[in-house]
């Protein structure tokens, strides 16, 4: 698992998943290279893997990520570690981030929260904004 600090693009795109043979559909919130967070009516559980078509903004179409596993979930939101994502995948996910090479002059949130354990954590968030 990767460190959940690291700078994350804020937007809004639709995100599609599938939790065993049920389709489920939310919203794609933030998203760096190794994750994201997704707010959906659908419920998952934490420990949950599960495939994605992310809609970014400007894709011609959706980026599949072949299986994330479900982290932490709270409520209607719940975030993701990308595990399988192919290669053609990954040079495309690369290329929508490098569009947005100095998120630290965007407009910054921290957000902090504590995990079950009592490790604290923060995590820096940049608006897309277009």
């Amino acid at each position: 698992m990767h460190s959940r600090y690291q700078k994350r693009l804020l937007l809004q795109s639709r995100a599609v998943f599938m939790i065993g043979s049920h389709a489920g559909e939310g919203r794609l919130l933030n998203i760096n290279g190794t994750g994201g967070l997704i707010e959906s009516p659908v419920h998952v559980y934490r420990g949950d893997y599960v495939p994605l078509k992310l809609f970014l903004p400007g894709l011609p179409s959706p980026l599949v990520v072949t299986l994330a596993a479900v982290r932490w979930n709270h409520g209607n939101q719940f975030g993701v570690e990308f595990i399988q994502l192919p290669q053609k995948e990954q040079q495309v996910m690369r290329q929508f981030l490098a569009q947005y090479p100095d998120l630290s002059t965007r407009r910054r949130r921290r957000h902090y929260s504590s995990d079950p354990g009592g490790q604290n954590w923060h995590l820096d968030t940049y608006r897309l904004t277009a």
